[in-house]
C-alpha cells in the first residue's frame, strides 16, 4: 500500500511538468522531434505519452472543424490539417504498440 501511494505521490508531481511539456509541443508544432524521440529517456518531451497528445490532437481538430468553415480554401490550412491527421495516425499506432 505504501509504495502504491508513493507512486501516485511521484506522479501527481510530475503533472505540472508533464501539462508544461504538452503544452510546449502544442504550441511550438514539434512533432518531428516528439516522435523522433518518444521513449527516450531525457527527450524533451518525455513525460507526454502518445496518449495524452492524441486526445488533445483530437481536440484540437474538433474544435477548427466547428469554428472554420472557410479555412479550407487556404492552402496553409489545408496543409496544417494533412499534418494533423499524420501525426494522430503516428501516435495511435503507438498507442497499439503500448497496449
Amino acid at each position: 500500500m505504501l509504495s502504491y501511494l508513493t507512486g501516485v505521490l511521484a506522479s501527481l508531481d510530475k503533472l505540472p511538468q508533464r501539462a508544461r511539456q504538452l503544452l510546449d509541443l502544442i504550441t511550438g508544432w514539434d512533432w518531428s522531434s516528439y516522435l523522433h524521440d518518444i521513449g527516450m529517456q531525457g527527450a524533451k518531451y518525455e513525460l507526454v505519452s502518445p496518449r495524452d497528445a492524441a486526445t488533445l490532437l483530437e481536440k484540437l481538430k474538433e474544435a477548427e472543424q466547428k469554428s472554420s468553415v472557410f479555412s479550407v480554401l487556404k492552402k496553409n490550412e489545408r496543409d496544417r490539417r494533412k499534418l494533423l491527421d499524420t501525426v494522430l495516425k503516428q501516435l495511435k499506432q503507438l498507442q497499439n504498440q503500448d497496449g
